[in-house]
C-alpha cells in the first residue's frame, strides 16, 4: 500500500518536486500551500508522513508542528527549508526541536526527498 503524504510549501515549484520525486518513490501525495490548508488537510485525512516548509503565509511551518504535536502527535515531518540559510537564526535546528524528525536546507532534490522518506519510515541505516 502506498504510503500517504502531506506536502506543504507556498513555492509551488519546491511543491512540484517534492511531490514528482515522492511519486516516484511510489507515494500518494496531497498537496497544501500553506499553514491553514495544511491543517485543514490534516483534519480530513489521515497521512503517514508530512513534508513541511517553514516560511509561509497565513500560518508558518512552526505552528503547524505545534498543532501536530497537539493533535497528531507521532506524526513523522520533515522540514525542508529555505530559511536556514537565508536568516541569522537557524530554523531546521528550531524545527527539529519542534518536533521534526529531521530538517533540510533548500534546494529540494532527489536524494534529500529519498532521505527524508527514509526517515519517515523508519529505513534509515
Amino acid at each position: 500500500m502506498a504510503l500517504k503524504i502531506l506536502a506543504v510549501d507556498d513555492n509551488q515549484p519546491s511543491r512540484n518536486l517534492i511531490r514528482g520525486y515522492l511519486e516516484h518513490e511510489g507515494c500518494e501525495v496531497t498537496e497544501a500551500d500553506n499553514g491553514d490548508t495544511a491543517i485543514a488537510r490534516l483534519s480530513e485525512n489521515r497521512f503517514d508522513g508530512v513534508f513541511l516548509d517553514i516560511l509561509m503565509p497565513v500560518r508558518d511551518g512552526f505552528e503547524v508542528l505545534a498543532w501536530i504535536k497537539d493533535n497528531q502527535p507521532g506524526l513523522p515531518v520533515v522540514v525542508i527549508t529555505e530559511a536556514g540559510s537565508i536568516y541569522p537564526v537557524s530554523f531546521p535546528e528550531m524545527a527539529e526541536q519542534f518536533g521534526a524528525l529531521k530538517s533540510f536546507n533548500k534546494p529540494v532534490t532527489h536524494a534529500l526527498v529519498r532521505e527524508g522518506l527514509a526517515l519517515i519510515t523508519g529505513e534509515t541505516g
